[in-house]
């Protein structure tokens, strides 16, 4: 650029950049709120129509970036071509005798109607740790949201810029670890940052589960991690630093789902389009790739309607009275209505998702041709020669923790010994079945996996089991089982199974609120005093009973610790791997029953934590 179009494009910029105009002159591409679902399930199935939009945004520069360049700058840039605006750039407090260059790769992006929202930056590298933190005091920031692992694909992507315990010193600063709490898709770090006699509690919010250059598995994951930043209260008024490893693409697409909330919220519309726009004007390239920007229309409508489907704990019981009213416009039940919603933003997986379990070998070992477990969070199991073994069976994640649960299929007769692999192999300690051993259907293949008679042993392949004690109750039946593996030098497993009474293999739901809820909290208190491994859930298909009790058991976990009812965003999180969880409204409706009874037993909600 010469100094005239220079000058141009600043003037340019100044008009339509600077320029806020939040609740009128809505454009052509703006979508009403009340139409933005139906706008959004309408173009689903249209695969050129996002694909014609994000060809129109312009890509590259397009505004002069010279203090990037600049020869003692360049080395703190981590890609080519990737450079914040002189426009837009965070100029860098100069200190006397550390450094004579105000450069850090990181540009101000305004809100919806805010200047300088947020930060949005490039994940630090070694040498600029020191610029980054400098930076985040300067610009009196309280809160940073990670949205890249340290290492993606064998390749650095940032810098781990904290300590793991204790201190680190930064320039003339001093960054202390004060707690950090995981969750299964981020984790909260909690710091003091100490400049002289002034300390400031700064807030790290890292989300784990971000492919680069990809999507999030289910946009709820990070709609909720999203809501946890933004109400998580802060004592300072600076921007939010936002940074994946080049700060453009999932860095864009973050602060488009919050600036997108923000315009529905004040403005009654939803612009997707001229928020990517926006903000490319600002930041080259935000939201970098098409599957980011179609991304960004699923999470903003599970954004808007998870504000209302995720409600505080304290407010549930009005909130149940209300989902079973009829909708005057509709003429349906708000409950049936929201179970229509969570079907909305249900994405069918690619067939090629469920390769393992399509090879002909494996189909055999299949109860259901219709419930298949995705390659990606299928458990691997070995046989003695080390030859990988299929089986009908998921992870499923908890709130706190990933691949807490392993939802599977009542075993055939042929498929025990594979089972008794995975027990083993998972050192399982804690075993939930679901289904009757007596089928209704008396030619129900089903492969029983303990020991008739108290004391006996039996043998399934290389694995001696032996039935140790057998305490009948009204709700379930609890029987503790030990195992042995031939040819191991290694100490006998104990395993507890609970056996469940109260569902018959007919019904959709169980029979009585009150012995799910006591069923669920057993197997919590067991599994949690002998935690060796993921809790194994079994129904006959392995999905529909197992998708229930994991589903209940993950939002009263989430209850105790957030104080929302979080089931809306559970099912989907767990249909983001099983598909067929939660597949009716009887199920959808027994969800909220749960929540209710489980509310009643408590006066003081506060006491959750």
């Amino acid at each position: 650029m010469n100094s005239s179009d220079a000058d141009k494009a600043k003037q340019a910029r100044q008009e339509v950049y600077y320029e806020f105009s939040p609740v009128c002159r809505p454009s052509g591409t703006a979508i009403p709120v009340s139409e933005f679902k139906n706008y959004v399930e309408s173009k689903k199935g249209n695969q050129d129509f996002f694909a014609e939009q994000f060809k129109k945004f312009y890509t590259g520069l397009q505004f002069p970036a010279t203090a990037a360049v600049v020869p003692g700058n360049k080395s703190k840039n981590k890609y080519k071509n990737i450079y914040p605006y002189d426009e837009t750039r965070v100029l860098l407090k100069i200190e006397k005798g550390r450094s004579d260059s105000d450069f850090i790769n990181a540009s101000f992006i305004h809100g919806f109607g805010n200047v300088k929202s947020y930060i949005a930056a490039q994940g630090p590298l070694i040498n600029t740790i020191d610029d980054f933190w400098w930076m985040v005091w300067n610009e009196k920031c309280d809160k940073i949201v990670m949205l890249t692992n340290l290492v993606e694909d064998d390749k650095v992507k940032c810098i781990q810029y904290w300590p793991d315990s204790d201190t680190m010193d930064t320039r003339n600063m001093k960054l202390e670890l004060v707690v950090s709490e995981s969750f299964a898709d981020f984790t909260i770090r909690t710091f003091n940052l100490i400049n002289g006699k002034e300390s400031r509690t700064i807030r790290q919010f890292h989300f784990t589960a971000w492919p680069d250059k990809g999507v999030p598995a289910y946009a709820s994951s990070l709609v909720h991690f999203h809501s946890k930043v933004i109400h998580t209260p802060g004592t300072l008024k600076g921007p939010i630093v936002v940074h994946c490893s080049a700060g453009i693409g999932r860095t864009g697409t973050f602060i488009a789902l919050n600036y997108l909330v923000q315009q529905a919220k004040e403005s009654g519309y939803v612009d997707v389009f001229e928020c990517v726009e926006t903000l490319r004007r600002q930041r080259l390239n935000m939201v970098q790739t098409l599957e980011q920007y179609k991304f960004l229309h699923n999470a903003t409508l599970e954004a808007l309607m998870c504000t209302s489907s995720d409600p505080s704990a304290s407010k549930f019981p009005q909130i149940y009275e209300d989902l079973f009213k009829v909708d005057v416009e509709t003429g349906k039940r708000n409950i049936d209505l929201n179970f229509e919603n969570l079907n909305v933003a249900l994405s069918t997986l690619p067939e090629s998702a469920y390769s393992m379990a399509k090879i002909s070998t494996n189909r055999k070992k299949n109860r259901y041709s219709n419930i298949l477990p995705v390659d990606s969070e299928m458990p691997e199991i070995r046989d003695e020669e080390n030859n990988p073994i299929y089986i009908n069976a998921v992870f499923l994640p908890a709130y706190k923790s990933k691949r807490s649960f392993i939802a599977t299929q009542m075993p055939l007769k042929d498929t025990v010994v594979d089972f008794w692999r995975l027990l083993y192999e998972q050192e399982v300690s804690t075993i939930v079945m679901l289904n009757q051993c007596s089928s209704d259907k008396p030619k129900e293949n089903i492969g029983k996996y303990w020991p008739p008679d108290l004391n006996a042993v039996s043998e399934f392949g290389p694995f001696r089991v032996t039935k140790k004690s057998f305490t009948e109750g009204k709700d379930f039946t609890i029987v503790d089982l030990c195992c042995h593996k031939e040819r191991q030098n290694e100490d006998e497993r104990k395993l507890r199974l609970f056996q469940c009474h109260f569902w018959p293999d007919s019904s959709t739901v169980p029979t009585s609120v009150l012995s799910f809820l006591k069923l669920i909290n057993d197997v919590e208190l067991h599994h949690d005093r002998n935690n060796s491994g993921p809790l194994v859930v079994h129904c006959m298909n392995g999905a529909e009973k197992s998708g229930l009790f994991c589903v209940m058991q993950v939002v009263l976990e989430r209850m105790k610790i957030e104080q929302d009812v979080a089931i809306h965003h559970v099912i989907q999180q767990m249909r983001s791997i099983r598909p067929s969880m939660i597949p009716n409204l009887e199920q959808f409706k027994f969800c909220h029953h749960v929540v209710l009874e489980f509310l009643k037993q408590f006066d003081d909600y506060s006491n959750f934590q």
